[in-house]
């Protein structure tokens, strides 16, 4: 009697099917509340980069109304006397009574609009929800483990009962 060693079985293991996605449910736990966490900082960054590029022009505003004052620049200095001085010049006449004024701060036209950042819209699906939902997760994440577990289980012999009392019956 000689026993002949098992062959491995041809085909498609089926527990394939259940490890690849077992595998997939426990990495978008672990990897999708990270690219949450990452797309806000991306978010608030470009908001930053916002304010900056609104405070930078801001600035270059104030630095050429400084340098065309200093510059002794005609218009700049009669539209001063008029805002700031109540003054007009003597070819000119002055608004009619009970008229309304602009208001007599310069700086008011001298910064520029204020930037409007896109809200935050983060993206959301099902899966998202399942792997960060704090009700679900604990749930999503078994579940990833079960079909790991199932996945990784040996494959049984699907041959019929009276195939393996043939099969036993030849040994002997």
């Amino acid at each position: 009697m000689t026993t002949q060693p098992r062959t491995a079985r041809a085909g498609f293991d089926p527990g394939w099917l259940f490890l690849i996605p077992g595998v997939v449910a426990l990495a978008a736990a672990a990897l999708l509340p990270i690219q949450d966490s990452l797309e806000e900082v991306r978010w608030q960054a470009h908001r930053m980069n916002l304010v900056a590029q609104h405070a930078e022009e801001r600035l270059d505003r104030h630095r050429r109304y400084l340098a065309a004052l200093e510059a002794g620049d005609p218009t700049l200095a009669r539209s001063l006397a008029s805002s700031q001085l109540n003054l007009a010049p003597p070819d000119r006449r002055p608004l009619a009574p009970g008229a309304s004024l602009p208001p007599a701060s310069v700086f008011d036209d001298l910064n520029p609009p204020p930037p409007d950042p896109p809200a935050f819209a983060p993206k959301r699906s099902r899966l998202h929800r399942l792997a960060t939902d704090q009700k679900l997760r604990p749930w999503f994440i078994a579940g990833g483990m079960l079909a790991i577990v199932v996945g990784l289980l040996p494959p049984t012999d699907a041959r019929r009962p009276e195939a393996q009392d043939n099969v036993e019956d030849n040994e002997k």
